[in-house]
This record gives C-alpha cells, structure tokens and sequence, in this order.
C-alpha cells in the first residue's frame, strides 16, 4: 500500500462539493535517537580512551585536540553565546583552559563520569569569565569616552569658531 498518495475527501458546504485533502504519512522509525549520548558533539567512550591515552603519554593527540574544539565551539553556537562579536576569543580562552584541566589531570578517568559534560562546563564558565572581562573593558571605555570627548568637542568648536574668525 502506498501511503503517498493516500486522501480523504471532505464537504466543505451545503451543495456537497468536496476536495480531496491528502493525508500525512506517517512518522519515519529510523531517524529516532535511542541514546543521549547522540546528541553530544564527540562520542563519550572515544572522548574517555582519548584522555586515558594522553595520561598515559602525556602527548595530546590531533583526535583530542579536535574533540576539545568541538566541545568549545559547540558550546559558542548555543542562543547565549552566538551573538557576541569575540567568540573566538571565548573559545580559545576554553581551549586553553581544557589543555590546563587536562595537564593537571584534573579529570578523573577511573570515576565513569561523562568528560563531555566536565569539559563543557570548564567552557562555559569559561566563556563566562570573557564576557566579564569584555564588559570591563567596554565600560572603561566608555568612561574615558564620557570623561574626556566634552572636553575634545569643545576644543574643535572652538579651533573651527578661531578659523571662521580669521
């Protein structure tokens, strides 16, 4: 049976015209996600045998090094952090502060937690601390600018005023 070209006629008024309404097929089984895990940016396991190995070597892999990133810049493309015109400095001040976890062996590989979810949470306090410090930045801008452009203004009225005179 094709369910495509399934309809259903309906009468819309009283002289019984009717229009042939095609129905909705049905949902598709296999785009349904089993697992939670899919919905992360790197597989959990790889993530977990990554870091054992770079314990065990002390050399950080390329596979590492591109799971990190994609945990960052996953992260940067969240609705509260995309719109901020220096999300790449927030994700490299991640990326760094992810290698420093890991340098230190702050992650405990021996406990079965999830290292998707402890180095997002480095990122995203992370990308926090940025914020602050570009919020300290701009309001320190714009004291100066509140401070010292009356002052500038009214050197240029006055020079423009000396030139109109001469």
């Amino acid at each position: 049976m094709n369910v495509d070209n399934l309809t259903e006629d309906v009468n819309f008024s009283s002289d019984n015209t009717s229009l042939s309404i095609p129905l909705s097929a049905p949902p598709k089984d296999d785009v349904v996600k089993d697992d939670k895990q899919k919905d992360n940016y790197v597989d959990r396991n790889q993530f977990n045998d990554e870091i054992c190995k770079f314990y065990s070597t002390g050399i950080p892999s390329d596979t590492l090094g591109k799971m990190l990133y994609d945990v960052a810049n996953g992260l940067s493309h969240r609705p509260n952090f995309i719109n901020y015109s220096f999300r790449d400095e927030m994700v490299s001040d991640a990326m760094v502060n992810m290698l420093k976890a890991l340098n230190g062996k702050k992650f405990d590989v021996s406990r079965g937690y999830n290292p998707f979810s402890y180095f997002t949470c480095i990122a995203f306090h992370t990308f926090c601390t940025r914020i602050k410090k570009e919020k300290k930045h701009r309001d320190a801008i714009e004291a100066f600018q509140e401070e010292y452009y009356p002052e500038l203004m009214d050197e240029n009225r006055k020079n423009k005023k000396s030139k109109s005179d001469e």
